[in-house]
């Protein structure tokens, strides 16, 4: 399973159906939200090819090899979702002085203004598919809107939102795959699912029987005497002894008459 969030479920998650229509739903959420994160990268590469990183051209302060290495770098950091240790010198240089950033006392402030661990801490905790999911890249709509390529490094910074692109769109196959596990699960189990759902509605009108019947049978009973008895004894059980004569004694004067 690929952790999405911080969101725990069970292992037979296709047999736990509460578990089961929240982790749909998830991945419906999260499918949307990693298309449009797709949606604002497709506009920066209009017009463009995937550049070969084969034909990378040195650059005044970066050859042609450590713009590779760079790429590779990022490469490697989005496929693992985004964790900080591969968040390297060589990728926070490239993104602040070349694709329109501003810079950041750090590596670690640029990386915690745009990523957030925690869902990678707790995807390691559990056993989890790391992925490079919305949860992690948090100001994700910032950053891309941001990013941009030019200039000498114009093929490098193609490279980078190319190889996101590509991810995300993976990304995205692996959760729809995710889906389709559990509706086949669904739909090969559904007589035995239906036959279940049947078994539990006779409980809940057995039950609903069973108040009815006891219902009808206060209805049944239940006399002006009788009803004005349980009050007077409510009163009488709150005020005995406080009073010389007993104050709450019904009169036959009081006693409500029928209609």
């Amino acid at each position: 399973m690929i952790a999405l969030n911080t969101q725990f479920y069970p292992n037979d998650l296709a047999n736990k159906k509460e578990y089961k229509i929240m982790r749909l739903q998830e991945i419906s959420r999260y499918i949307y939200k990693i298309r449009c994160q797709i949606s604002l990268i497709e506009p920066k590469l209009k017009h463009h090819d995937k550049p070969d990183p084969e034909r990378f051209t040195d650059a005044r302060f970066l050859s042609s090899d450590e713009k590779r290495k760079t790429l590779k770098h990022w490469i490697s950091f989005i496929k693992n979702g985004f964790p900080f240790n591969l968040f390297t010198e060589a990728i926070y240089n490239h993104l602040h002085l070349h694709c329109g950033y501003i810079a950041h006392y750090n590596r670690l402030g640029f990386y915690e203004t745009y990523w957030n661990p925690d869902t990678i801490a707790y995807a390691k905790e559990n056993s989890l598919e790391i992925r490079p999911v919305p949860e992690i890249f948090h100001l994700w709509e910032s950053f891309l809107k941001q990013f941009e390529a030019w200039g000498e490094h114009r093929d490098l910074g193609l490279s980078i939102m190319f190889a996101l692109k590509g991810e995300l769109e993976i990304l995205i196959e692996d959760l729809m795959k995710e889906a389709l596990e559990l509706y086949n699960h669904d739909m090969q189990n559904s007589y035995q699912l239906y036959l279940n759902r049947k078994a539990e509605l006779h409980i809940i009108i057995d039950q609903l029987k069973e108040q009815t019947t006891k219902k009808e049978y206060e209805l049944a009973t239940l006399t002006p005497a009788a009803y004005t008895e349980e009050t007077q004894s409510f009163y009488m059980a709150l005020y005995k002894g406080l009073y010389d004569t007993d104050i709450f004694t019904i009169t036959e004067r009081q006693q409500p008459q029928l209609i």
